[in-house]
C-alpha cells in the first residue's frame, strides 16, 4: 500500500512539475514575441511620423489587431487615413472598412463607398470585394445584385478568397446571374485553396440530426451481428454465421464510407473520383440493407430482386428523359447515388437467391441418394 502511495504521489509530482514547465514555457514565448512586435512598433512609429506611407498603414494595422502596442480603433483609424491621404490603396480599403462598420469613427456608408472607390480605382482587390458586399447588401447604394456580382468578379479574379466565396454562392444561388452549379464549385475550390474557412465548409456536407441518429443505428445494428456472430456457441461454418458477421462488416465499411464522405465529398463536389465515391456508398448501402433484412425475412430477397429490377429499369429511364439536369451537381449526386444503390440490392438479391437454390439443390440430392434401396 505505502508503495502504491509513493509511486502515486511521484506520477502527480512529476505532473504538475511538467505542467509548472510547459506553462513557464508558453508564457516565455509570449513575452518574447510581445517584445519583438513592441520593438517592431517603435521602429514603425519613427518612420511612421518621417511620413512614410507604408508605415503609417503598418502602424495603423497594429493599432488595429492590438499588435506590439494595446488595440486602439481611433488611433488606427488615424494613421490609416494619413496613408490614405498619400494614395494608399491598402489605407482607402482600410478607412472604407471601418466607416462601414463604425469602428473608429461614425458608421457612414456613403464615405465608406467613397473609399472603397478610390481603391477600387487602383485596383485593391479587397476594396473592390467591399464595394461588392455593398451593392449585395444595398447599404450606401442601391441594392442591385448584378452591380455586386460584377465588383466580386474582379476582386475574385484579383485572388480575393473571401470574392471568390461571394463569388460562388452568387452562382449556387442564381443571384445576379444565372444559377450555374459548375461555376460555383470552380469559385467555392479557389477560396477554399486559399484557406478561406466557408468555402472549406460549403464544400463539405454537414449530417442532419436524422443523419447522425441513423448512422449511430446502423453502426449499432452492426455491431450486435457481430458479436452475435462471434459468440462461442455457435459454429463459424454455419451459412447463417458467415452471413451475419458479413451483414456486420458490411454495416461498418458503409457507416465509415459516409463518415469519411462528410469531411471529403461535399454536395458541390462533381468529379470522377467524388462520383465513383457516391456508388460504391450506394452500392454498400444497398448491399447492407438487403442482407441485413433477410436475417428476419426469407422471403425478402426475391421480393427485392423483383422491385429493384423494376426500380433499376425506370430510374435510368427517367434519367435519360430528364438528362438536361444532370448539369446540375445534386442531381449527378443523386444519379450515382441511386444507380449504386439498385445495383447493390439487385445484385445482393440475386447471389442470396442463388445461394439458396444451390443449397436447396444440394439437399434435394442429398434427399434422393438416402432414399434409393440398398445394392
Amino acid at each position: 500500500m505505502k508503495s502504491f502511495r509513493k509511486i502515486t504521489v511521484s506520477i502527480a509530482s512529476g505532473a504538475l512539475i511538467c505542467g509548472a514547465v510547459i506553462t513557464w514555457s508558453i508564457q516565455r514565448s509570449k513575452a518574447i514575441e510581445q517584445k519583438k512586435l513592441a520593438e517592431a512598433a517603435g521602429i514603425c512609429r519613427r518612420h511612421a511620423e518621417q511620413g512614410d506611407a507604408t508605415a503609417q498603414y503598418n502602424l495603423g494595422s497594429m493599432y488595429y489587431h492590438g499588435k506590439g502596442v494595446p488595440q486602439n480603433y481611433g488611433e488606427a483609424f488615424r494613421w490609416y487615413d494619413k496613408a490614405a491621404s498619400q494614395g494608399d490603396p491598402e489605407a482607402e480599403y482600410a478607412l472604407g472598412y471601418m466607416r462601414y462598420h463604425g469602428q473608429g469613427a461614425p458608421q457612414d456608408y456613403t464615405e465608406a463607398i467613397r473609399w472603397y472607390k478610390k481603391g477600387a480605382s487602383q485596383r485593391d482587390a479587397w476594396s473592390e470585394e467591399g464595394l461588392g458586399l455593398a451593392y449585395y447588401e444595398g447599404n450606401g447604394v442601391p441594392r442591385d445584385y448584378a452591380e455586386g456580382f460584377s465588383w466580386f468578379r474582379k476582386a475574385a479574379e484579383h485572388g480575393n478568397a473571401r470574392a471568390q466565396f461571394n463569388l460562388g454562392s452568387m452562382y449556387y444561388d442564381g443571384e445576379g446571374v444565372a444559377q450555374d452549379y459548375t461555376k460555383a464549385l470552380y469559385w467555392y475550390r479557389k477560396a477554399a485553396d486559399q484557406g478561406d474557412a466557408k468555402a472549406q465548409d460549403a464544400l463539405r456536407e454537414r449530417p442532419t440530426t436524422f443523419t447522425k441518429a441513423y448512422l449511430c443505428t446502423c453502426l449499432f445494428g452492426s455491431l450486435l451481428l457481430l458479436v452475435d456472430s462471434l459468440l462461442p456457441r455457435r459454429s463459424r461454418r454455419n451459412r447463417q454465421q458467415r452471413v451475419t458477421a458479413l451483414t456486420g462488416l458490411l454495416g461498418f465499411s458503409w457507416v465509415g464510407l459516409t463518415l469519411y464522405g462528410f469531411s471529403h465529398f461535399g454536395s458541390l463536389q462533381t468529379s470522377v473520383h467524388a462520383n465513383a465515391f457516391h456508388f460504391v456508398k450506394g452500392v454498400l448501402a444497398g448491399v447492407f440493407g438487403v442482407m441485413a433484412i433477410s436475417l428476419i425475412w426469407a422471403r425478402f430477397p426475391k421480393i427485392m430482386l423483383e422491385v429493384s429490377g423494376v426500380l433499376f429499369v425506370g430510374f435510368n429511364a427517367y434519367a435519360i428523359a430528364h438528362h438536361s439536369a444532370m448539369r446540375f451537381i445534386p442531381a449527378v449526386q443523386a444519379y450515382y447515388s441511386s444507380n449504386g444503390w439498385l445495383v447493390g440490392m439487385v445484385g445482393s438479391s440475386a447471389t442470396l437467391l442463388w445461394l439458396t437454390h444451390r443449397k436447396s439443390t444440394r439437399h434435394e440430392g442429398h434427399t434422393n441418394k438416402s432414399t434409393l434401396p440398398p445394392a
